[in-house]
């Protein structure tokens, strides 16, 4: 269930708040559920510009029977606990410039919480893996993206993202989790959307 609101005091100024509550029922982990706000501010100073502040509370469920079962039979028995939902902070600052030859540049900051936290890890002794609780991850990124828009049917853009991982001591001693700190470059390109107002484009990037 989600609802969500704009406010607009202003042609330079947005407001988006909205709150999401999920609710996760499955074997083992009992009923998990979460009521998820989140905003978003935008700043507008002229129509080629674009600021924005954003937070969201995040639930993330997995697939909670897959680490007991994995685990019981590669461990004679041995029935690990089921894998909770990740619950998450996010914070984002961002900007964007239109330039006036098709090409549209964005840079955000972001930062996220996580409280348990869900990593992919090997279960000890075997080459399995799996979906596993973190006790406290802490991720802080860097995005830069770059967008070409030519006035054909296709578009494209170099992204590059640099990102540091911390994490806590995971919640079960049967697993292997290799922590990771390293940027990543990429790109893509696709048919160009349908025009948009310059108040759609600055997204937070899907790392939520």
């Amino acid at each position: 269930m989600y609802a969500q609101t704009a406010i607009a005091p202003s042609d330079r100024w947005e407001l988006r708040a909205g709150a999401r509550f999920d609710n996760h029922n499955a074997p083992f982990a009992g009923n998990q559920n979460q009521i998820s706000p989140r905003a978003k501010l935008s700043f507008f100073p002229s129509p080629a510009n674009t600021f924005w502040a954003y937070y969201a509370r995040l639930f993330l469920p997995t697939n909670v029977e897959d680490l007991r079962a994995i685990t019981s039979t590669s461990q004679g028995g041995v029935v690990a606990a089921a894998t909770l939902p990740e619950r998450d902070d996010f914070f984002e600052l961002g900007f964007v410039h239109r330039f006036p030859f098709g090409v549209v540049s964005k840079i955000s900051a972001y930062r996220k919480n996580s409280t348990p936290g869900i990593d992919d890890a090997t279960v000890s002794g075997t080459a399995i893996v799996t979906s596993v609780n973190i006790a406290q991850v802490k991720i802080t990124g860097l995005e830069g993206v770059l967008e070409i828009r030519p006035s054909g049917p296709f578009s494209g853009y170099p992204d590059y993202q640099a990102k540091p991982v911390l994490w806590a001591a995971p919640a079960f001693e049967d697993v292997t989790l290799e922590p990771t700190s390293e940027p990543c470059l990429g790109s893509a390109a696709s048919p160009t959307p349908p025009s948009v107002t310059p108040k759609a484009l600055p997204e937070t990037g899907g790392r939520q």
